[in-house]
Formats: structure tokens, sequence, C-alpha cells
């Protein structure tokens, strides 16, 4: 593995840099400079991003009841009209 820069190594077989950053291995996408993620940083992106779609699949069918309750609501008063 050849020198890629000051505190890295490049690896031609992965086609990353390993890096050394606060005591902590890092690996880096040379091409973008961007740090990919330990397993534990995916988990919890992963789960941040479950529950972001779960907030918002509920917030739809809050919405959907809202609707269909205004509607409803709004047919009631025409009736009386």
């Amino acid at each position: 593995m050849p020198p890629a820069g000051e505190g890295s190594v490049a690896s031609q077989v992965l086609g990353l840099e390993l890096r050394l950053e606060a005591g902590r291995l890092c690996v880096v996408n040379p091409a973008t400079g961007e740090r990919l993620l330990t397993p534990a940083e995916a988990l919890a992106a992963w789960r941040a991003e479950a529950a972001a779609r779960q907030a918002e699949s509920l917030a739809q069918q809050a919405a959907k009841a809202e609707l269909e309750r205004l509607r409803a609501e709004l047919a009631r008063l025409r009736g009386e009209a």
C-alpha cells in the first residue's frame, strides 16, 4: 500500500484511503474525499431514516383522517343549509 498523503495510506485493492483521525481509523473515498461511515454510524443513520419514514407515514395517515373528517363536516353543513 503506497502512501496517499500525510497521515493516510492508499489501498489499491480497496480503492480507498485509510487515515488515522483523532485516534480512529477512517476509510475515505479518494475520488470524493468522503469519509465512509463505520458500521455503527451506518446503523444509526439507517435507524434514523427508518424513524423518519415512519413519522412521515403517520403524519400522512393523520392528514388523510383529518381530510375525511373535514369532508364529512362539509357535507353535513351543506345538508343543513
